[in-house]
């Protein structure tokens, strides 16, 4: 048995240094590279939306759950939330034909606020008339409203404004928190807009005077022109908080006397779950997100279930879903699965869970299809997690997985600060241990020949040692 030197010489090592990947060792790595070879059939295969995830039926943009985690989201609920059973109540259309009964001819194209304010002028008592119909004894609150107070973790974050005249989210928080402290307003006394929390009857609820009720048109021109403090309040709450509306048509009489509470801003974002022409709420500033009404708008209920049972899973509970889901091959997952590792990792929270356990090579490929390797690419990038995408792409260089890893480098041509220092101390510590296979010192010279070339000189130290730790490597035959 003798020792066989590697023999490499610096001449040598600087040749093998500036090795491409088509070289011998990349030509025998095998599997890790053929993936590499299919990365972009695999990302044509499945396409996402960049700021979305997958929940049940519906895209989620991640803008809202940053927005709830991050306490600055609102919901806005209107009709529609109170239409399914047990709630059974009727939406403003519904609502104006039951009061009306046929007392009075409507007009083509009136409005219901307009055609309400004529039956009130001839004699009928439309507000009386309309908490009558909202007060049936056997409507109770439904899962949109469990589900929507559901989402909010603490009663302190709880923020809905509904534009509906019942009670049935009162129910819902009841139902959630049995001794509540949470702030109950209704108009026309308002809270301050920009500084809130809580459950806010926009325009009035039924139990008090129902003359407070907004239902005709002459209430609509009392709180958001003459009087204004509906206008107010939404002003400020639109300025402050990203909002999601849910129960709405872009149709809706009430949506349009909202919208003018809209002011244009850059900050804060608006979204709408819905199954109308995106077109007239895109108009509105509202970005719409889409589902299939079929079967009583069953989606909507399956996306917040879908939603609320993540937000509901502790870190324990996330741990274990991604240690799951990254045993398999990314090829492997559905597209919801997929969205949900794409979250994590863009989560400063979850990440961990994900380069904890995402040991396989394919996971550097899906990394760099996903763009989650952008910002260690990226010669000024700087976030968050940054070290820690670095890290995580750095394990194991002078192994197959190492080799996946620097094509990537190759492909994309330039490294942050952070990905040039993980490149040199991960090279270096790997050099530095014992039983390394022949082939390392060839894989080390090509990382290091990356170094050479886009040169950091913070660490050009490292290099030179590793350099001469590669020059010196022996094996020894059994």
């Amino acid at each position: 048995m003798g020792r066989c030197s590697l023999g490499f010489t610096w001449t040598s090592l600087l040749r093998v240094s500036k090795l491409c990947p088509e070289s011998r060792l990349g030509r025998e790595v095998g599997y890790p590279l053929e993936t590499m070879k299919d990365r972009d059939k695999h990302s044509s295969e499945r396409k996402r939306k960049s700021g979305e995830i997958r929940l049940g039926p519906l895209n989620i943009p991640l803008r809202l759950l940053e927005a709830l985690r991050g306490d600055r989201l609102i919901i806005f609920a209107g009709a529609g939330v109170s239409k399914p059973s047990p709630s059974d109540l009727p939406d403003f259309e519904k609502l104006t034909e039951q009061i009306s009964e046929g007392s009075l001819e409507r007009r083509s194209g009136e409005p219901p606020d307009v055609f309400l304010g004529r039956l009130a002028e001839n004699g009928l008592q439309v507000h009386e008339k309309a908490a009558r119909i909202l007060s049936a004894p056997n409507s109770r609150h439904n899962d949109l409203h469990s589900l929507l107070v559901g989402l909010f973790s603490s009663t302190s974050k709880l923020r809905i404004v509904t534009t509906n005249f019942d009670h049935h989210f009162e129910g819902a928080i009841i139902d959630r928190w049995p001794t509540h402290d949470i702030e109950v307003c209704s108009a026309p006394a308002l809270p301050t807009g920009n500084r809130f929390s809580g459950l806010v009857y926009v325009h009035g609820r039924i139990g008090k005077d129902p003359q407070k009720l907004v239902l005709i048109d002459s209430d609509f021109g009392r709180a958001y022109l003459t009087e204004g403090w509906a206008r107010r309040f939404l002003r400020e709450v639109f300025a402050s908080y990203d909002v999601l509306f849910i129960g709405y048509s872009h149709e809706d009489v009430v949506l349009r006397y909202l919208a003018r509470g809209l002011p244009p801003t850059h900050e804060r974002v608006r979204f709408a779950l819905t199954s109308d022409d995106p077109e007239r709420w895109q108009f509105l500033g509202i970005t719409p997100i889409q589902y299939d009404p079929a079967d009583h708008h069953i989606a909507v209920r399956e996306g917040l279930k879908a939603w609320l049972d993540l937000e509901g899973r502790g870190p324990l509970g996330h741990e274990r879903e991604v240690h799951e889901l990254v045993t398999r091959s990314p090829q492997a997952l559905t597209e919801q699965e997929d969205d949900y590792l794409l979250f994590c990792v863009r989560d400063t929270t979850l990440a961990q869970f994900f380069f904890r356990h995402a040991s396989d090579a394919a996971w550097l490929v899906w990394a760099s299809d996903s763009s989650v390797l952008a910002e260690i690419f990226d010669p000024n990038g700087a976030s968050s997690i940054a070290h820690q995408v670095a890290f995580w792409f750095m394990q194991e260089p002078l192994s197959e997985r190492g080799d996946v890893a620097r094509q990537l480098v190759y492909k994309a041509h330039r490294l942050s600060p952070q990905l040039w220092s993980e490149i040199a101390r991960a090279v270096w510590l790997a050099l530095s241990s014992d039983n390394q296979p022949p082939e390392a010192a060839e894989r080390a010279a090509q990382w290091l020949s990356i170094l050479d070339r886009l040169q950091n000189v913070h660490w050009l130290h490292l290099v030179f040692k590793a350099y001469t730790k590669v020059s010196t490597v022996r094996r020894t035959d059994p």
